[in-house]
């Protein structure tokens, strides 16, 4: 984590407390999903042979380094796209928490600079570089820089916050998945934890479809 911090220093995204809103002002995002969490889960359990069948609930985190505030979403497989948990780790949900986050914490930013790992599914496809166009076409920012990861990487800080969530959801007890949120999540600073169906504002859009009939396909992607 501290790696990555230095890492934005160096390229001058971290501002300390000024955050200039305006033309040449950067906004940094690093996202990147995680292994789904299983509920109930004890601490005493031996394994999740105990329970035939667990709920899932998919995570996700946004970290904003120049604030140093860091963001999950959480959404069991009742809540996805798909049925079942189908549809949690593709171009539709990704597009839709980062959109939804992008328009929740807008602090009037132009440059938009994206750090995400290098998996196709989730990020270095058609959809997310159609996503990244619009954000410029609509002019909600005026430049948007993708920065792929390494294959193989590790070292990137929402990875360590996925170890850290980890870590501590083994050592609490959780029967629902809103446990995750007041448990777990309420246990690291600068940290929000959101789940979906407590987030009024946030709906899963098929983006898929939407930026299909509207944007050509990136050649080198």
């Amino acid at each position: 984590m501290e790696s990555s911090i230095a890492s934005y220093k160096q390229n001058g995204f971290l501002e300390g407390s000024k955050f200039p809103a305006g033309e040449n002002a950067k906004r940094v995002i690093a996202s990147d999903l995680a292994q789904s969490a299983g509920v109930p889960n004890h601490t005493d359990q031996a394994g999740p042979i105990y329970f035939k069948v667990q709920l899932n609930c998919q995570l996700f985190s946004l970290e904003d380094p120049a604030r140093q505030h860091f963001i999950y979403y959480l959404a069991d497989e009742t809540e996805t796209i798909g049925l079942d948990g189908k549809e949690s780790h593709g171009p539709y949900a990704v597009i839709s928490m980062v959109d939804y986050y992008l328009k929740k914490h807008d602090h009037g930013e132009k440059v938009l600079v994206v750090y995400c790992d290098n998996c196709a599914g989730q990020n270095r496809n058609r959809f997310l570089m159609a996503y990244w166009a619009r954000l410029m076409k609509t002019d909600r920012y005026k430049d948007v820089e993708t920065h792929f990861l390494l294959v193989g990487h590790t070292k990137f800080t929402p990875d360590a916050l996925f170890g850290r969530w980890k870590k501590v959801f083994r050592s609490r007890n959780t029967d629902l998945p809103e446990d995750l949120k007041t448990t777990v999540g309420n246990d690291f600073p600068n940290t929000t934890t959101c789940k979906y169906s407590d987030e009024p504002d946030f709906k899963w859009f098929d983006w898929k479809t939407h930026l299909d009939e509207r944007y050509e396909p990136v050649v080198v992607i």
